[in-house]
């Protein structure tokens, strides 16, 4: 082979192998500078509505999508988002208005080109960082409550509690609710808040009393104190000595579980009005089976106990019609360039505008 051809094999493999080092290999704090972009996805099914409500629940939130994206440009990423129209039948009953939402996840730019266009990176498909508008809907995931989806609804018959646990409940700020699920610390990094806005001086959530949790406790207590006792006549105190020991602490179990049951329902009918409308708090930790009678607000270690409001709807308006908007943000602070654009993000929420959308009748 002639030197000159030579030379120029030798230049091409190592201009392939810059060029291949450079698609690979980058430093995530320039990644953090290149300019990012939206990207619509697929909507999610939609179930249990009217072509009409979802035409015009897309406008509503195209109103909602408009005004976030007019004051904020994603950096170093993909802005990935979606909607979901959806009424979850079996999660409520006497639906009161249509729940639906648009859903933002910022998807960073990870250290690959992609092979289709040379000039853009590749997002990651993971991320924790996800912004959801909910209309008529307000959604979290607590650490020790569970699962929260407060639908425009009543609760179903076989509902396991027939009310929602809360951790904490929700702040006024300003014209609006805060209710800080989850706050990142030194050994957890995910934090979780939800912004709510509602009608002045109205809310689509109320306690539940002391005396509708009684009535739902009282029947709890009596299938407990049945189960136990349907397991204590299987013991045979005459088999041996441990047989012996099992069935005297089964007996004396019961006789508690039965002066439990007593003294709750007298405690139910010595309650004035008063205290039966008012909220019931509960410790954590108590199990169906007990009742360790009720708590103060300020007290350490309790749970809130809360239902749908439907009184809060206005009938009146079609179905589709924002009267409630919540905005969960969930984000991991670990997640530097996804952090930082949540932060912006969030800057660029106009709450004056979403107040306003509610009881709206014309989107489009």
């Amino acid at each position: 082979m002639k030197p000159i051809m030579k030379g120029y094999f030798v230049f091409l493999f190592c201009f392939l192998a810059f060029l291949n080092a450079k698609s690979q290999d980058c430093e995530p704090a320039e990644l953090a500078k290149i300019p990012g972009s939206w990207k619509s996805n697929k909507d999610g099914s939609i179930q249990n509505l009217s072509t009409a409500d979802v035409t015009q629940e897309r406008a509503v939130l195209a109103k909602i999508h408009e005004s976030v994206k007019g004051k904020y440009t994603p950096i170093g990423g993909v802005l990935s988002f979606s909607n979901s129209f959806s009424i979850p039948l079996g999660e409520g009953k006497n639906w009161a208005a249509n729940p639906y939402g648009q859903s933002m996840r910022f998807l960073e730019y990870v250290c690959k080109r992609d092979p289709k266009n040379p000039q853009a990176y590749v997002p990651n498909l993971e991320t924790s960082a996800v912004v959801t508008f909910y209309v008529n809907q307000i959604s979290a995931s607590q650490e020790l409550g569970g699962a929260f989806n407060l639908f425009p609804a009543e609760l179903p018959e076989d509902h396991p509690n027939g009310y929602f646990i809360l951790e904490k409940c929700p702040k006024q700020q300003g014209d609006r609710l805060l209710w800080e699920i989850q706050i990142p610390s030194d050994s957890h990094s995910l934090g979780e808040k939800v912004y709510i806005l509602t009608y002045k001086d109205k809310s689509p959530m109320v306690p539940l009393t002391k005396g509708e949790y009684l009535k739902l406790k009282i029947p709890l207590l009596k299938k407990s104190y049945e189960e136990s006792l349907s397991y204590h006549k299987e013991i045979d105190p005459d088999f041996d000595a441990a047989s012996k020991r099992v069935f005297d602490q089964s007996l004396e179990n019961l006789r508690a579980q039965e002066e439990l049951i007593q003294s709750t329902e007298a405690l139910l009918e010595s309650m004035s009005p008063e205290e039966l409308s008012a909220p019931a708090i509960i410790e954590r930790g108590e199990t169906k089976g007990e009742f360790r009678g009720f708590k103060k607000e300020n007290d350490p270690d309790v749970y809130y106990l809360v239902k749908p409001n439907l009184a809060y709807f206005d009938p009146k308006l079609p179905k589709w019609v924002p009267q409630l908007i919540s905005v969960s943000i969930n984000y991991d602070i670990n997640e530097q360039i996804n952090f930082e654009n949540i932060k912006k993000l969030e800057q660029a929420i106009d709450y004056v505008f979403l107040q306003s959308l509610l009881g709206k009748t014309q989107f489009l």
